[in-house]
This record gives structure tokens, sequence and C-alpha cells, in this order.
């Protein structure tokens, strides 16, 4: 009688696993399962609390050390970075205050940009944070659009709190999509109210601009002990991206991105070709610039396994790759998500 090797249930396993009903490592940012397979490792349930709720759980190792910035008498915590195992849900600062802070700039100033009328108002200010208390996934949604209104008001804090509001609306993301396989009449207001709220942040998300920046700041951190031809072959990824990224949302044209390859530095090609891990950072934002070509035969899964591949690889070299590829590696998601729904 063979005996079976007991395991202890958890249900915080990625969505690939679960679908193949496999136990899943749960290894963040990508379980072991998904390296092996080289699919795209998506996690439906925090592993660790929520963002409202991290902070009970945290550990001596990966205490947030928070910031603070005040600006228009609203004094709010900055980003902080943790521990490499604690990238989703660390990757933010978990304090209560910060997220009474945001709820008052909500009921207090957000609101009002949603509202049409005045039957919108009543409906902003106090339908929709109600809802919110009683589901997570809209919580964070809220948090997230209020984190993103106020850094479109301050400048100077913008692309702090803009970071805030892209953890917040992943978060807000992976429980959104575990509850729409529940649809109750308990829930089904929120999700609508959620629906709303995604397609919002979708259009108001700096996230090529952030995204250039982190690229940037990425590169800068390690390129500066490189010589100066390799940095060179770096930062002319970099622009040529900025460039193509500012064309395709001024025109549903595919010149630029077929064209990115030729405007690159040579040496940036060659670097590639070795396997040179910045090169395959920048490379990895080039597969994002590819998912424009999802709707031809031609370029269907080409980003997508660029991403795949590339977060794959750069994971193996470095753990730590795994904070600076999520939003190539989430984008990627919600393009295979919304290819299934189309």
């Amino acid at each position: 009688m063979s005996l079976r090797k007991p395991h202890s249930k958890s249900r915080f396993g990625c969505l690939p696993c679960k679908k193949r009903h496999i136990k899943c490592g749960e290894e963040t940012p990508i379980c072991r399962n998904c390296i092996n397979r080289r699919v795209t490792c998506i996690y439906g349930l925090p592993r660790a609390s929520s963002p409202r709720h991290a902070s009970r759980a945290t550990s001596s190792k990966d205490t947030c050390h928070t910031q603070c910035e005040q600006n228009n008498g609203m004094e709010l915590p900055l980003t902080c970075r943790c521990g490499q195992d604690s990238m989703t849900q660390c990757a933010i600062p978990t304090t209560k205050l910060q997220e009474l802070q945001l709820m008052v700039y909500y009921t207090t100033t957000t609101y009002e940009t949603m509202a049409n009328s005045l039957e919108d108002i009543e409906i902003w200010r106090k339908v929709v944070p109600k809802e919110a208390v009683q589901h997570d996934f809209l919580m964070d949604e809220l948090l997230a659009l209020s984190s993103l209104h106020f850094a479109s008001q301050n400048p100077g804090s913008r692309w702090q709190f803009a970071e805030i509001a892209i953890q917040y609306q992943t978060s807000a993301l992976r429980k959104y999509a575990s509850a729409l396989e529940h649809v109750t009449k308990d829930n089904c207001d929120a999700l609508f109210i959620c629906s709303i709220l995604i397609t919002i942040l979708a259009l108001a998300f700096p996230n090529v601009a952030l995204m250039i920046v982190r690229l940037r700041e990425r590169t800068d951190s390690i390129a500066e002990s490189v010589d100066p031809e390799r940095r060179q072959a770096y930062l002319s990824g970099i622009e040529a991206l900025k460039t193509a990224f500012g064309l395709m949302k001024a025109s549903t044209h595919l010149g630029p991105v077929i064209a990115w390859p030729a405007m690159v530095n040579e040496k940036l090609l060659k670097l590639f070709k070795q396997s040179d891990p910045i090169a395959q950072f920048i490379f990895i934002h080039y597969g994002v610039l590819l998912l424009y070509t999802r709707d031809r035969w031609w370029g269907r899964d080409i980003g997508v396994s660029l991403i795949e591949s590339l977060a794959c690889s750069l994971y193996a070299t470095d753990p730590e790759w795994a904070t600076w590829t999520e939003w190539a590696r989430e984008t990627a998601a919600l393009a295979i998500q919304e290819d299934r729904r189309s």
C-alpha cells in the first residue's frame, strides 16, 4: 500500500496551477511550475494580507520604512521597498494612517471628479464607499483612484503616488478576477462599480511615462560601472522606446513597433544576443510595445512570449529582477485576459 506524502492545502496558489489541479509552490513572483512551463504566473489571492492588512503580518526582516511628504496640507507616506519575497505584498506602505488619509482625500475631493450630476455626487460620495467597505477588491480600486488623483494634483509627488496607485490597482485586479468567478446578488453592484473604475484608471495611469522613468532608474543604477559605449547602447534603447510609445499613443499605425529594432544602437542588439541582463530588461519593454500587434496573425503571441521568456531568464539570474519586470508581466497578463474575453 503506497502512502501519499501529506501536504497542507492552501488557497494562495497561482491561477495556472489551480487550473491544472497541481500543487503550487507559491514562490514569488513566479512559481517554479510556471517557470518550467514558461507561462504567465498570476496569483488570484494575495499570499499575504491585502495592502490594508499587511502591516499585521510583516516580520522584522521585511519591515517597511516609509517616508512622508506633505503636499497641499495633506501628509501621506510615500512608497517603500522591502525584501524581494514581499515584492507584491509590501511594495507600498501599509499604515492605517495612509489609507485613512487616502479615503479622506476621496470623500472630500476625488468623488466630485466622478460625478456628472447632483444624483451622481451622492452615489460617489456615499454609496460607493459603503460598497467598498464590504468588498476588498473595490476598496483597493478606490484607494488606487484616490492615490492617482492625488498624484495628478501634486506634480512633485506624481511618480511616488502613481506607483502607490499601481500597487493598489494590481491587488484590486487579482481580487476582482477571483470575484468574477463567483458573481452573486451581494457583489454584483461592487463588481460593476469596480469595472467602471478599472476603465477610468486604465485611461488615467501614466503607464508609459512611469515605465520609462523606472527603466531609466534601473539602467542608471547598474550602468554606472560599465563602459561609456555600453551605457550609450542602453540609453539608445530607452530613448527609442520613449519615441515609439509616444507615436503609438498618437496613432494606431504599427510602424513604430516594427521599426524599433532599427532605431536602437547596434551594440544593444549584440548585448541582447549575449543575454546581457540590462539589454534583456529593455527588450522586455519592447515586448509591451509588441502587444499592439495582438490583432494581427503574425504578432498575436510574440509580445507575451517575449515578456514571459525574458522575465523568467532575468528571474533565474537574480530574483531581484522580478520587482522591475512586474509592470511588463502585469500588462501581458491583462492582454491575455482581454483576448480571452473577446
